[in-house]
């Protein structure tokens, strides 16, 4: 059996809906990597959540570039 945790990648991510998304998804137990446009809003989730005890990573991304 596999004891590795499930991975979420979750877009949106610095705030409101993706954020509250991205910490239940860390709560019961997945690695979260966050997706976010705005680097600092980006930077406080990922250290919220870390302060938490869970494994999150952020990457600043604008998925509506077209060279994103």
């Amino acid at each position: 059996m596999c004891s590795e945790k499930k991975l979420a990648v979750i877009t949106g991510a610095a705030q409101g809906l993706g954020y509250a998304i991205a910490e239940d998804l860390a709560a019961s137990g997945h690695r979260v990597v966050l997706l976010d446009r705005n680097p600092d809003k980006l930077l406080a989730a990922v250290e919220t959540l870390r302060s938490k005890g869970h494994t999150a990573d952020g990457k600043q991304i604008d998925l509506a570039e077209t060279d994103a």
